[in-house]
């Protein structure tokens, strides 16, 4: 083999474009047809675009009541309102008690005792799966709440970790998966 020594005179230097990367122009969105019945796609699956879940005709959704609890534990009332980042209302309200305790057998303990637990909720029924949570600990209806054994009308059920971790500690992980069950969509 005949090998040269590569120097710097030898040695070609290739222009400065030939080194800054190829930008690709992005695709151009998905065109969605705006009428309901409409079929889409290209190379892909077909699909059937409706409108928003639980839409009526004329493609607006069925307006829900936002609930709006209370419960009182000892005296001391903790509110709660449908939010959807830790369920329910009453969910939420119960969380907000476990919190607000050192730790979830504190809480637990509290719930045990025999302070008065009422839950307030006058714009529309407590659900079924919220009611078997709360009568598991011994809460009852205040003046003007409902406790109902239906389904909730907007969304499945389900209960946030600090619930689920006082129900496990209470040794009602029964009544928490008969609750799911319930509130199952």
């Amino acid at each position: 083999m005949n090998r040269k020594p590569i120097t710097g005179s030898s040695m070609r230097t290739p222009p400065a474009a030939a080194h800054r990367p190829v930008i690709q122009p992005k695709p151009a969105p998905p065109m969605w047809p705006t009428t309901p019945g409409a079929y889409v796609g290209s190379n892909s699956v077909i699909q059937q675009v409706r409108g928003p879940r639980g839409a009526k005709k004329g493609g607006k959704k069925a307006a829900q009541r936002r609930a709006v609890v209370t419960l009182t534990i000892s005296g001391r009332p903790y509110p709660g309102e449908s939010s959807g980042q830790y369920g329910h209302a009453e969910m939420q309200a119960l969380r907000r008690f476990i919190i607000s305790k050192p730790s979830v057998a504190d809480a637990l303990r509290i719930l045990r005792g025999r302070g008065r637990k009422t839950v307030t909720c006058p714009n529309q029924p407590v659900c079924g799966s919220c009611k078997r949570i709360l009568e598991a600990f011994g809460f009852q209806a205040a003046p003007g709440t409902v406790l109902s054994n239906r389904k909730s009308g907007g969304v499945a059920w389900g209960a946030n970790i600090k619930v689920r971790e006082l129900m496990e500690l209470a040794g009602e992980m029964d009544t928490y998966r008969a609750a799911l069950a319930a509130g199952a969509r």
